[in-house]
């Protein structure tokens, strides 16, 4: 649909229910009495909040007001639809448009999500015949309720004992680093997990070296660490250690290369600030303005001529 031809139903959505009065008299007749009942329609305003994206204002456009719901500060969001044919994924753009406004209403400084009624006025050439629930678009529509709302299945590694991750077999070695790693310290921690260290068989043994190199910067860590090692290990482990220093030497030429590149220009700025001071006789103020030198730089200079002279 061109994006002249949605412009007009655009202008009519929003001319109509930009007012809270007519929005009001929407609500009270398309919605549910139990939905209805929970909302005060006296605190309904408008508020300057949108978000369908450029990409999707050809096809729809926003409208969202502020309500009290239930006793909370919540949202009534409504949405016009234009469409050539039915489109099977109208909740998943629901969902997206409310993660959207939870996460700006919670930068507005509220700790809570916020309750949404979402309202969508679809205007297509067939009747709808696609889905209104979110949980329609699942193969197994059960199954996702219980996951959805589900709560997630936390690993707090600050709380869980050391012995206790050790029986995660190949994710311990992980969960352990992880876990002491906020420490920045293993020299202890070597001592401890000795007998675990000498079973480790993972395949990421080299990156769980290589973090402790990383985040312990004592001399002797690459010692430690050997000594805990069986021969196998120790090879990946000298991997590990190679890759750290070849990183460190690579870091180094750029770090080098930074440096000649800010010396050659300071010795630039100053055979500028020498011209201008010597030849083009500019006060001191100008030469300063123009090479951005310091001022005890440009005295230094000064001074440095009468001396020869």
């Amino acid at each position: 649909m061109d994006i002249e031809l949605h412009q007009p139903h655009d202008a009519l959505f929003k001319a109509a229910f930009k007012h809270p009065s007519v929005m009001r008299h929407l609500l009270q007749a398309k919605l549910p009495p139990e939905t209805l009942a929970q909302i005060k329609l006296s605190s309904l305003r408008l508020t300057n909040k949108s978000f369908v994206s450029q990409a999707g204002r050809q096809t729809h456009s926003d409208l969202i007001y502020q309500a009290e719901i239930n006793g909370q500060v919540g949202y009534i969001y409504i949405v016009a639809e234009h469409f050539s044919q039915n489109e099977a994924y109208i909740p998943l753009r629901q969902l997206e448009y409310n993660l959207a406004l939870y996460r700006q209403h919670l930068a507005e400084g509220h700790t809570h999500l916020p309750l949404i009624i979402n309202i969508c006025v679809y205007n297509g050439p067939e009747p709808y015949a696609g889905p209104v629930k979110p949980l329609e678009l699942f193969e197994h529509p059960d199954l996702a309720k219980k996951y959805l709302l589900e709560a997630y299945h936390l690993v707090d590694l600050r709380s869980e004992p050391e012995e206790k991750l050790e029986q995660d077999k190949q994710a311990a070695f992980a969960e352990l680093l992880l876990k002491q790693g906020r420490l920045r310290d293993f020299h202890q921690w070597l001592d401890k997990h000795e007998i675990f260290l000498q079973k480790l068989a993972v395949p990421y043994a080299e990156e769980g070296y290589l973090y402790i190199l990383q985040l312990d910067p004592r001399e002797d860590i690459l010692e430690k660490l050997e000594e805990k090692l069986s021969v196998k290990q120790k090879k990946t482990l000298m991997s590990a250690a190679q890759r750290l220093i070849d990183r460190g030497m690579q870091q180094g030429m750029q770090q080098g290369m930074q440096q000649g590149m800010q010396q050659g220009m300071q010795t630039e700025k100053l055979t500028i600030a020498k011209n201008m001071l010597f030849q083009l006789h500019l006060d001191l103020d100008t030469v300063q303005k123009a090479t951005a030198l310091d001022k005890k730089t440009l005295e230094a200079l000064l001074k440095e001529s009468k001396n020869n002279s």
